[in-house]
Parts: C-alpha cells; structure tokens; sequence
C-alpha cells in the first residue's frame, strides 16, 4: 500500500492521516477528495471522488445536461475547474492500479 500511497503523493495527492479508519485511506488534492479501501497491504478499491464542500464531501451530478456539487443541504452549480479538476483528480487517483 505504502509504494500505491508514495505514487499518489508524486501527483499531488496526499494522505489525510485524522481521518483514518481500519480498512479506509483518505486522500485529497486541493478540494478534491476520496476514499481508498485497503485489504492485506494494497490499496483494492477507489469509492466515488468528490469536492470537500462548506457542507460535507460533494458529489458531482448532472442535471439537464449542467454540472453540479451536490452536497447535504448545499447543492450548487459546478464551475469548469472544478469538473476538469475532479475528473484529473480521479483520473490520477486510479492510476495507482496501473503498472
């Protein structure tokens, strides 16, 4: 897991250590955010990516064909950075399964 974490931190992504849980791994970059499951040393699964809001984590839907961070009690319209900047988020995130 450590070599999967020190590839991520090269690409800006780092870990979020207050936030540990036994089988979880925070990461963030700038705004942008996931969970990673760990099992037996490796990093298995990546869960959704999304942008750390005034009102929690903040997930981005599409509503007639507009982007927008949908977070609890805070839905708003997405900027263009902040989907171009989400999806190299995710993107980047998911490398780690890469060779």
């Amino acid at each position: 897991m450590q070599d999967q974490l020190d590839r991520l931190a090269a690409l800006g992504i780092e870990r979020v250590e207050a936030l540990e849980l036994s089988h979880f791994v925070f990461v963030a970059r700038g705004p942008f955010a996931a969970l990673l499951e760990h099992r037996n040393g490796r990093i298995v699964r990546i869960g959704t990516s999304g942008i750390v809001t005034e009102g929690g984590l903040g997930m981005l839907m599409w509503r007639g064909g507009e982007a927008w961070v949908v977070a609890k009690g805070n839905d708003r319209p997405a900027t263009a950075d902040e989907v171009d900047g989400l999806r190299r988020f995710s993107a980047d995130t998911q490398s780690i399964f890469q060779v």
